[in-house]
């Protein structure tokens, strides 16, 4: 049997899904697409080579590891291109960046009165 672990990882990243350093584990990849709004946003990919995208309570979009490759890439090429502005913006980074700057700005003030 072929181990399409690595395809399917990469033709995630080229559809636009992020890798999640914070959700990895040993065996598995977690990747999350850069619009919420996306009803699969949330991808795993295992070692195996199977896919699942967690989609609502109990709910799942699997590809197993034996599934047809044509198959998946059917799927992939269904997903839609992020815009530029959500391929490279992380609304959740500016909003932490942003935060982090008001608050040295906040002590800054105070320890200059």
């Amino acid at each position: 049997m072929e181990n399409h672990a690595i395809e399917r990882l990469n033709a995630l990243l080229a559809a636009g899904y992020e890798i999640e350093p914070s959700r990895n584990d040993g065996d598995a990849v977690s990747l999350a697409y850069p619009s919420r709004t996306l009803e699969y946003w949330y991808a795993i990919v295992y070692a195996s080579g199977q896919v699942v995208f967690p989609i609502s309570a109990g709910a799942e979009v699997r590809f197993y590891s034996d599934s047809p490759q044509e198959e998946f890439r059917a799927f992939v090429r269904s997903i839609p291109k992020p815009s530029w502005l959500k391929a490279h913006v992380r609304i959740r980074g500016v909003v932490a960046a942003g935060g982090s700057i008001l608050a040295v700005c906040s002590i800054a003030g105070w320890l200059l009165k």
